[in-house]
């Protein structure tokens, strides 16, 4: 308890997984956790790296401007949220600009950033992270064998190596800096099938199997020879549920009504 209480530096988190697998939606879970007003709280900042960050050209001015964006909020609150959207297409180098804000400071210019939280959302080692588990796959191997370690490692040696992205060649991989590597693996049918039970819950519609299993076969599933994983994730949930709403819930009444006649 003392140590989450002080700990020696902030913590840092890096997602890595197709779209569509769950790394917003857990960090959604992540502030609504730790703050009443959830992620509209004015402790949680949300940067995403085409918004934020679109120039390749301009990685000075956005080091600068991202060190002031840090500095400020962690002057008014000392245990803010910074999520990082898009690690992918952000411009290499620019995070650099947070090297002393994740470092073993205990003050920085009176600054304590050690009771902050960073987290990296990236597509970044996706392709590597479906490629090992669709091995456990083919072997006949559950996923849930997959161990963090050798996840952890794979995930670290993409993000430092593949395309132009904000951990390419970084100082943050390159100093320890990123206490978690956290994969997220590809969402397969009984996954994308429990996001649409979740959903339908949620708007409190009743739902007969069919009807289920006819949301999730309008998701595409690849490899093509095998169709195991969704191509979205779960991504494409609330736009397929809304689109055929009125149909589900025009159904389920005349079923409803054809049990209340027998």
């Amino acid at each position: 308890m003392c140590l989450f209480m002080n700990p020696n530096k902030a913590l840092v988190m890096s997602f890595h997984g197709w779209t569509g697998s769950g790394k917003n939606y857990l960090a959604k879970m992540i502030a609504k956790a730790i703050y009443k007003k959830e992620m509209r709280s004015q402790f949680v900042h949300q940067f995403v790296a085409t918004h934020h960050f679109p120039n390749a050209d301009e990685v000075d001015k956005y080091k600068g401007q991202l060190r002031t964006w840090i500095r400020t909020n962690l002057t008014n609150c000392e245990r803010s949220l910074f999520i990082f959207d898009e690690m992918d297409k952000m411009p290499m180098q620019v995070l650099d600009a947070i090297v002393p804000f994740i470092d073993f400071y205990d003050h920085l210019n009176g600054i304590d950033s050690r009771k902050s939280i960073f987290l990296f959302l990236s597509n970044g080692g996706a392709n590597s992270i479906a490629q090992r588990t669709l091995e456990y796959y083919n072997r006949g191997k559950p996923r849930e064998e997959i161990t963090f370690r050798e996840m952890e490692e794979i995930i670290q040696i993409s993000a430092y190596n593949e395309g132009d992205g904000g951990l390419k060649s970084s100082r943050l991989i390159n100093k320890h800096l990123i206490d978690y590597f956290v994969p997220f693996l590809p969402l397969e049918r009984r996954h994308v099938t429990m996001c649409f039970k979740d959903y339908l819950r949620s708007l409190n519609v009743n739902y007969t199997p069919e009807q289920l299993e006819r949301l999730t076969d309008s998701i595409s599933f690849f490899p093509r020879e095998a169709p195991i994983y969704a191509s979205a994730g779960c991504k494409q949930v609330v736009q397929r549920t809304d689109f055929i709403l009125e149909d589900l819930i025009r159904e389920s009444r005349m079923i409803n009504n054809f049990s209340d006649e027998l």
